[in-house]
């Protein structure tokens, strides 16, 4: 073979590899320059959804404030209550619904303003878990989550020692919960408890009355000594479709002859604004935990906001 015809073979396989490699970096380009329309694409419809969500949280919030003006105390007949419907926007859909946390037996009350156990608290926390078949003595162990003591509350109780050595180790926190799911750290409660637990506990900022025109029957046995679930299901049963207008009406009934009844309202003040937006490919999930007050300025407060399903 002539030198000519081998540099013109190698000039041919040169440019086939040339063509091959060249092929193989705008396939790579195409590839990531899809993946980069993709990714954008998706964190658009991300951001475009959770506006939505908060756009749902604000019509929520307003909702409460006009309530909070136009009534004196809170029942579930308003218009706040319940499931609010999805409805379709040009930009996406949107639904969620308002909870009323008043309703709800407050962790936080089992200690009081001092870091020491609210006696009466304790024992209404442990006839709930008596009411959902849960050992009344992990309520012990709540406590000393939360008080500023390290000494174990009797019975059952449990302090650091009893955390240390978990894989990883961690401690109590000594201090009031800012979730009701930090139960699933206690020692004791498990994944089964906590969802049994769920719909009737909540974790506010300070101590909080019963809102008895809310509350469901286990917690109206949390709130009302020797009172069967039997008794309080009657009383919801019973209870006005308006509800109670003051406590007072509540206490006058004849199921609390002679029972002392305390630590009950019928005003709400703190609510879970539970928004749902979907864009697209995109669903948003947003929860929002607010404060509602008399300041004209200032008439709700958002206390935590958090993603994900409740």
């Amino acid at each position: 073979m002539s030198a000519q015809h081998r540099q013109s073979g190698t000039a041919i396989i040169t440019a086939l590899l040339v063509v091959a490699l060249a092929s193989i970096v705008a396939t790579e380009l195409i590839a990531r320059t899809s993946l980069d329309i993709r990714r954008t694409e998706n964190t658009l419809l991300n951001d475009q959804a959770y506006l939505l969500a908060l756009g749902m949280e604000a019509w929520a919030m307003q909702v409460l404030v006009k309530d909070r003006q136009d009534n004196e105390y809170d029942h579930l007949d308003e218009p706040w209550a319940g499931t609010l419907e999805p409805a379709s926007l040009d930009a996406g859909d949107i639904g969620g619904k308002i909870v009323d946390l008043n309703a709800r037996f407050n962790l936080n009350n089992l200690v009081d303003d001092n870091g020491k156990q609210s006696k009466a608290d304790v024992e209404g926390f442990r006839r709930l878990l008596d009411a959902l078949e849960i050992e009344a003595d992990l309520a012990s162990r709540v406590v000393d989550w939360i008080d500023s003591n390290i000494n174990e509350t009797l019975p059952n109780g449990a302090e650091d020692n009893a955390y240390l050595d978990a894989s990883p180790p961690y401690r109590v926190a000594n201090n009031k919960m800012v979730s009701a799911s930090e139960l699933l750290l206690i020692k004791g409660f498990t994944q089964e408890h906590y969802k049994k637990l769920q719909p009737y506990i909540a974790a506010l900022p300070e101590r909080t009355k019963v809102n008895i025109n809310t509350a469901s029957a286990p917690v109206l046995i949390a709130s009302i000594p020797e009172l069967s679930l039997d008794e309080a299901q009657g009383i919801i049963d019973d209870r006005p479709e308006q509800g109670y207008a003051d406590v007072n009406a509540f206490r006058g009934l004849q199921a609390f002859e002679g029972r002392s009844v305390n630590n009950i309202d019928v005003k709400s003040d703190y609510f879970l604004i539970a928004s749902f937006s979907q864009n697209g490919r995109s669903v948003v999930r947003l929860n929002t935990l607010i404060q509602r007050g008399e300041d004209e300025k200032l008439p709700v407060r958002i206390l935590m906001r958090s993603r994900g399903e409740i």
